[in-house]
């Protein structure tokens, strides 16, 4: 999936406030793939568990310019962007941010949380 120059304000979900994906493939050669380009905002989302304002499992590429993540809130863990594999899954989490992406003001709620930019975990 390629997301280019949108804008993701003010959504709500349990987790990945405005994208959720989730890596069900146990196919190394071809996991998940998502991919956050030029302009793209993500601004006041919210998830209730993790990931504020996305949540995804596989292969994730942020890419700038002009990739913005702020104001988001994650209850548990990763204000901004919460990674996560799939139990059993032999396809790595994989993770890329380069070239003018920012992250400003995210945060996680619950007090032994992780991650108030973001967070990978298995």
């Amino acid at each position: 999936m390629r997301v280019t120059d949108c804008r993701f304000e003010q959504n709500a979900a349990q987790n990945g406030g405005a994208i959720s994906t989730r890596n069900t493939t146990t196919d190394e050669e071809n996991p998940m793939r998502l991919e956050i380009s030029r302009g793209t905002v993500f601004e006041g989302n919210e998830a209730d568990y993790e990931g504020g304002a996305l949540f995804a499992g596989g292969v994730v590429s942020i890419v700038g310019p002009d990739v913005l993540f702020r104001g988001n809130l994650a209850g548990d863990v990763g204000g901004a962007l919460g990674l996560n594999g799939v139990s059993g899954s032999v396809a790595p989490v994989s993770v890329t941010i380069s070239n003018g992406v920012t992250f400003a003001d995210n945060v996680v709620s619950c007090d032994d949380s992780l991650g108030h930019g973001w967070t990978a975990g298995g």
